[in-house]
C-alpha cells in the first residue's frame, strides 16, 4: 500500500508585534519566543477596506534563538516559512481557543544590515550554514 503524504508548508511576511522573549531550557538550549504580525485588508460590503491582522507564534531554538533576540526588535520586518500547527485547548470558562504557530521555521529578517558596531555571534566548532534555521 502507497503511503499518502500531504504538504503542510506556510510562508508568510511580516512583523514583530513584541520584543523576542529569550529563555534558556535546563539543558541550555536557547528559545526564543516570537509574535509575528501580518496585516491584510478585507473589502466590506459598502466597498470600504477594514485592516485586520493575523498572529502567528513562532519558536526559534539554538543559535536561532540568540541571533532573533539580538538583532530583532519590535517591529522587525521578517519573512518566516515552515509547517503551520494549530494548538487547542479549553480556557477556565471553557470556551475552545486556539492559536497558531510555526514549527520547523526558517526565519529571515528583511530590515537593513545592523551596523558595524553591533554584537556578534561567536563561531561555534561546527559552524553553521545558517543560524535561523530551527534546530
Amino acid at each position: 500500500m502507497a503511503t499518502r503524504k500531504d504538504l503542510n508548508s506556510i510562508s508568510l511576511t511580516g512583523w514583530l508585534g513584541s520584543a523576542p522573549e529569550l529563555r534558556y531550557l535546563a539543558d541550555g538550549q536557547a528559545v526564543c519566543e516570537l509574535n509575528i504580525g501580518v496585516h491584510d485588508e478585507m473589502r466590506q460590503l459598502d466597498g470600504s477596506y477594514t485592516d485586520i491582522t493575523e498572529w502567528f507564534k513562532i519558536s526559534q531554538y539554538g543559535r536561532a534563538a540568540e541571533f532573533c533576540a539580538l538583532y530583532l526588535l519590535k517591529g522587525s520586518r521578517v519573512a518566516v516559512s515552515g509547517r503551520l500547527k494549530v494548538e487547542r485547548w479549553l480556557d477556565k470558562q471553557h470556551q475552545p481557543q486556539f492559536k497558531l504557530l510555526i514549527s520547523e521555521a526558517t526565519l529571515t529578517p528583511l530590515d537593513r544590515k545592523p551596523p558595524d558596531d553591533e554584537p556578534v555571534l561567536p563561531e561555534d566548532e561546527e559552524g553553521m550554514d545558517n543560524p535561523l534555521s530551527a534546530a
